[in-house]
């Protein structure tokens, strides 16, 4: 039996841990963090299903404590896939086979904490998974294995993450004995491919309404994993869940009912808002919302 730690947090890497379950002797995740109004501690999706499996769970509040919990369990190899923090150098170094991670682009595009979302707001036509080995930089390691997944002009961050999820967990599953058994090996990352995907902050998910239609479009779907893209109308915040570019001129900013259509004016081409949610509110259809907003402006 090999002996392996997986480290992780949120759903997107429960998959690859129920995939390779059988073998996992403990599961290392983020602390329980406090939620809404009440701060109630939540525990992270990986916590949950780990205890579900009855895997043994711990969540170390230092990245240094990471070395000696994978000697304490006397791993063969470690998996990762989004734990949310750096793996300091002595921790690969404890572990026998190293540290695979399960990585959510197609190294060396898109390094660091937000693939997903940089990807939809480049407008890349395609994204994947890449199974690497881990060093001390930032998704700097070898690679081992990947596989391609398209992003069309429908494609969210949420749904292309679950998509990614899956995906990743049956590369793992392909790569994991193949790589133990010395049949695949890793292979250096290009450095002059590089992009770096940096983490979004509210800024990237502000509608700006002086923008191109298609750029807002892409600014939308790239935040439905980051509470959703916004702006203002009436001085209260109205979230963006769904629109899609359609043809027309409407002065940037302006919002218009025509029919069971609302259309948001931009700096270039229109959008035509489906799903939203005002604050305070529920998200509900665009055209709900609309009755009782006839016409205003986003800010």
């Amino acid at each position: 039996m090999t002996r392996i730690a997986f480290l992780g947090t949120p759903a997107a890497a429960v998959p690859t841990l129920e995939a390779i379950a059988e073998d996992v002797v403990v599961v290392v995740t983020r602390v329980d963090k406090p939620r809404g109004r009440s701060k109630r501690l939540e525990s992270s999706p990986v916590k949950m299903a780990a205890s579900g499996l009855g895997i043994e769970v711990v969540q170390p509040h230092r990245s240094a404590d990471i070395e000696s919990i994978v000697r304490d369990a006397a791993v063969d190899i470690a998996v990762v896939v989004a734990y949310g923090r750096i793996i300091p150098e002595p921790a690969l170094d404890a572990v026998p086979s190293g540290f695979l991670n399960v990585h959510f682009s197609l190294l060396p595009r898109w390094r660091g904490a937000a693939p997903v979302e940089r990807a939809i707001l480049a407008g890349d036509t395609e994204t994947g998974v890449t199974v690497m080995r881990l060093d001390p930089g930032l998704d700097t390691g070898p690679t081992l294995s990947s596989t391609r997944v398209p992003i069309d002009d429908q494609t969210d961050a949420a749904t292309l993450t679950a998509r990614l999820a899956q995906v990743g967990a049956h590369l793992l599953v392909e790569t994991l004995h193949p790589y133990l058994e010395g049949r695949l090996q890793a292979v250096p990352q290009p450095e002059q491919a590089a992009t770096y995907a940096d983490r979004l902050d509210k800024t990237d998910s502000r509608l700006v309404v002086t923008d191109d239609a298609d750029l807002l479009d892409r600014v939308i779907r790239a935040s439905t994993t980051r509470g959703g893209a916004y702006g203002f109308v009436d001085g209260a915040r109205l979230k963006v869940w769904r629109a899609r570019p359609v043809g027309g001129s409407i002065p940037p900013g302006r919002i218009s009912s025509e029919g069971a259509r609302v259309l948001l004016g931009t700096g270039r081409g229109v959008l035509e808002l489906l799903e939203v949610q005002p604050e305070g509110g529920r998200r509900m259809s665009a055209d709900s919302w609309a009755l009782g907003h006839k016409t205003g402006t986003l800010t």
